[in-house]
């Protein structure tokens, strides 16, 4: 066995790791051999050949006395990685690799500068600059570090930096990475062939190893079995079969016998499908019963015409909790995990993960938690596989309200989100008619609930029932009863009798073990002695039965089924949480206990959203979810605000949860309608007014106008309203509404904005207020542009300084937004700028103007020009002068006649 320098890099337990990932890309023919060490070379670890490049590494796993890796430490007395690195560089087809648990960011700074740019002159521009912006001059610095430790000139260092690669892993996240993708490649314990593969490297040290030589050592003289999913047919089925049963659930979804098209379904499949994303996939998320798993089934049917291979299930669909992503595979018949096996299929082909009703397993239903931390292993191991891609689904409510779904998201997030939008009113009339029903009847409020697709879907099967009114409807709750009085009375006309009774006692005994055992579904025997009754409701679409499990065909149901037997047992809310430990399970029940209520039966809605918010017996987590229930309420009502009223005090603990729901628009509204927002601003409380400007920062966005009128009345009031202005102006979209951005323009006529300073930098730039108005709306950037050069003139003058760009005194201070603003501004809108700036510039002109010499006279302002420059706001705004005034005469000529 190999001893010295050779097995003690092998000791390293990081570098041995890395070792191994290297040689998996060489079983799976992304690499051609890999080679630990040539004789007399000890600069790197190993070397890895893919095509006619070698990639060199050198791994460093140990700590550093700084815990990074800046130049001074990667070439030191003791570590010799640049010199290295440019030595072996010369070689043009080498690509050396640094990786370590530790960042080395100045390093991997310079690589990227040098890799995104197109030639050396670039990269010079970017980087070595050092009068430009700090961070260039950061970078310059780093670099002439890099050349003098690498001993080589700046076009050598330039040309090295574009094949350097820094990887930064922890080595967990490197270890179960490496076990993924061992899975779908051999039969076996993944930690136990890890180790077999270290063993060989340490055997074969320095000689080359390639995937023959590789998979010889494990089948052959260890004995191990080459897994080949996409060759089994076992395997292939039984993906097939779970595809088949989630669209099974698709085939009965059609509303006046059409499947409504929706347009996120093109959108969800380019971005799945585009090599550009730049993330892993998408979360679908929208309201219950908006339509998300009918997206994902026209997806899918999408996706496999490409063809893609996919994997599809349902969180909900008869699945038992486990922790474990191989257990769950086992429950869905697979081999493994479903992200293992479905690597292991695709093999390098793209493909597409899709994991429904993630909402299931969501903190804010709290059914089964614990259940997501499967889920989220599944999709970390979807991570390992470049190749697969995720369309993840959830109620948007649990979205909000579970911060580990929401992670998914965002900017370290792994998926981007697309929001499932109601149907149009016009839509929803269509079908409406197409139904035989008299659509010009329907209210907004029918048409704001038929715009959820479950609803209209629900309407859709009670129209043969001609013994009602059938738009007499008012609530979600109407739709349920009418949808289950149909279809008892369709399997009374069946039957030759009613089943009334069974039905009540079939659909009470699957609420009541779903919410008690925190599932979607429930064991066959839940209902023993009601075989016949099952299959009856099963032939009419009420339930599903999947691996000898019942549920409901919509979870939306089953919230309406336990709420609407909770309500009929008489049990009052409180009592029945206090009648245990209120563990997080409950929230959903309280949830649909509250929403049901709420259509049912205002008042004692009312007793139980006060008593669940002020009683001292009732836990923090059910408090906050009713708190976040009235967010979402679409249309808040005076009562629900009396109840909340109290709780803005500073002595309620949930106070901040409470203001949350005042940036909802609906509450805001409501709020504005009883003259709260007035009352308070009035209050004389300065603490609450600067927090309801921060609430009116928010609002401004949807209602600028609105908040545009309420705020108006305050200016010149005090300094601390001169304060909250200029706040509320920055946080605002200014191109929102044409009243806020007059209300703008006053701010500047009156001084409002004089010494306005960027909230972060500090530093007065007006011009950065509008940044976005120019292509937004750059008739109003002229306008802007006018009311601030003439506002600033006027304090120049009474300052007894005729020009306003005067270098010593002036009030017109160069920007390095400017330019930008004023040529964009004059381009997208030509005659705008000209009626809009062109008699500032004549003043100016005019004031400056050396009326001694003969004429026709200089000004003192646009006198000398240096031409194809504009290095002052003076020259872009002349310049911006010229672009418009030749844009007009080429495309409005008529003007100047």
């Amino acid at each position: 066995m190999p001893t010295g320098g050779a097995y003690g890099k092998l000791g390293d337990r990081y570098e041995g790791f890395w070792m191994v990932f290297c040689m998996l890309d060489v079983m799976t023919e992304k690499a051609e051999y890999i080679r630990l060490e040539k004789p007399g070379e000890d600069a790197f670890e190993f070397f890895v050949r893919q095509g006619n490049r070698t990639k060199c590494y050198q791994v460093k796993r140990q700590i550093t006395s700084r815990g990074h890796w800046p130049l001074s430490v990667l070439e030191d007395n003791k570590n010799h990685v640049l010199s290295d690195f440019w030595k072996a560089l010369k070689d043009p087809n080498i690509d050396c690799v640094f990786t370590s648990t530790e960042a080395a960011g100045e390093l991997k700074t310079l690589a990227y500068l040098a890799e995104s740019s197109i030639s050396f002159e670039e990269f010079q521009k970017k980087c070595l600059n050092k009068t430009e912006k700090y961070l260039n001059k950061t970078w310059s610095k780093n670099f002439q570090i890099l050349c003098e430790k690498s001993k080589c000139s700046e076009k050598e260092a330039y040309e090295g930096l574009k094949r350097v690669d820094v990887e930064t892993v922890a080595e967990n996240f490197l270890v179960d990475t490496i076990k993924y993708r061992i899975a779908p490649l051999v039969e076996g314990d993944p930690q136990s062939i890890r180790c077999e593969l270290a063993e060989l490297a340490l055997e074969k040290i320095h000689q080359e190893l390639t995937a023959y030589d590789i998979w010889n050592y494990l089948t052959v003289e260890r004995k191990y079995q080459r897994r080949e999913w996409h060759k089994d047919p076992h395997v292939l089925v039984a993906v097939e079969k779970i595809n088949d049963t989630y669209l099974y659930r698709f085939e009965h979804e059609n509303i006046a016998g059409e499947i409504i098209t929706r347009d996120e379904v093109s959108i969800v499949v380019d971005k799945l499908t585009s090599q550009d994303s730049k993330n892993r996939g998408v979360l679908l998320t929208g309201e219950a019963g908006v339509g998300k798993s009918g997206v994902i089934g026209q997806v899918l049917k999408e996706l496999k015409n490409r063809p893609l291979p996919i994997l599809a299930f349902r969180i909900d669909s008869c699945l038992q909790p486990t922790q474990s992503p191989d257990d769950l595979g086992e429950q869905l018949r697979l081999p493994s995990s479903p992200s293992i096996v479905l690597a292991g299929v695709a093999q390098k082909r793209d493909c597409v993960l899709i994991i429904d009703q993630v909402d299931a397993v969501s903190q804010a239903s709290g059914r089964n938690p614990d259940f997501f931390e499967c889920i989220r292993r599944i999709i970390k191991q979807a991570e390992t596989f470049p190749n697969i891609r995720l369309l993840v689904a959830c109620r948007k409510f649990d979205v909000d309200n579970d911060s580990r779904i929401r992670d998914l998201t965002g900017e370290k997030g792994i998926v981007e989100t697309v929001s499932i939008n109601k149907l149009a009113h016009t839509t929803v009339k269509e079908i409406c008619s197409k139904l035989g029903l008299d659509a010009p009847r329907l209210s907004q409020k029918q048409l704001d609930l038929l715009s959820i697709p479950l609803h209209l879907s629900l309407l859709a099967e009670t129209i043969e029932d001609k013994t009602i009114d059938i738009l007499s409807f008012k609530t979600a709750k109407d739709l349920f009863d009418l949808f289950c009085q149909r279809k008892r009375d369709k399997l009374r006309e069946r039957l030759g009798y009613s089943i009334q009774k069974e039905w009540k006692q079939v659909i009470d005994a699957l609420s009541e073990y779903m919410s008690e055992q925190q599932t979607l579904s429930a064991p066959k025997t839940t209902v023993r002695g009601f075989e016949d009754t099952v299959n009856f409701m099963v032939s009419e679409h009420i339930l599903t039965i999947d691996n000898k499990r019942i549920s409901f065909f919509h979870e939306s149901f089953f919230d309406y089924a336990f709420a609407d037997n909770f309500s009929a047992s008489g049990t009052n809310l409180l009592s029945f949480l206090t009648s245990d430990e209120q563990h997080l399970f409950r929230r959903a029940q309280v949830r649909q206990i509250l929403l049901h209520e709420r259509d049912n039966d205002f008042e004692l809605y009312l007793d139980y959203l006060k008593e669940l918010l002020t009683s001292s017996d009732i836990r923090f987590h059910i408090k906050e979810l009713a708190l976040a229930l009235l967010i979402k309420l679409e249309n808040p009502r005076q009562e629900e605000w009396e109840i909340i009223a109290p709780l803005v005090d500073d002595s309620y603990p949930l106070k901040n949860k409470v203001w949350q729901i005042f940036y909802s628009v609906s509450w805001f509204k409501l709020l504005d309608s009883l003259n709260i927002i007035h009352d308070w601003l009035n209050s004389g409380d300065e603490e609450l007014i600067d927090r309801l400007n921060n609430l009116l920062s928010i609002i401004q966005r949807q209602l600028p106008d609105r908040v545009a009128k309420i705020v108006e009345p305050y200016i010149g009031v005090s300094d601390a309203w001169q304060k909250r202005l200029i706040i509320l102006v920055h946080r605002a979209d200014i191109s929102a509404g044409r009243g806020f951005f007059e209300l703008f323009l006053r701010l500047i006529d009156e001084g409002i904005l004089d010494e306005v300073k960027d909230p972060i930098t500090l530093k007065s730039d007006f011009w950065n207020l509008i940044y976005s108005l120019p292509k937004k709306h750059p008739d109003w950037s002229c306008e802007t542009i006018s009311h601030y050069l003439n506002r600033r003139l006027i304090i120049s003058l009474a300052n007894n300084q005729l020009n306003p760009f005067d270098s010593r005194n002036g009030t017109i201070p160069n920007s390095q937004f400017a330019k930008r603003i004023f040529m964009d501004s004059a381009k997208n809108s030509p005659e705008a700028f000209v009626e809009n700036v062109l008699p500032f510039m004549i003043q100016v002109m005019e004031l400056t103007a050396d009326k001694e010499n003969d004429v026709p006279w200089k000004d003192a302002v646009w006198q000398h020009r240096i031409y194809g420059s504009s290095s002052t706001d003076t020259d872009a705004i002349l310049e911006a002068m010229e672009t418009a005034l030749s844009n007009l005469a080429a495309e409005q000529p008529e003007i100047f006649a």
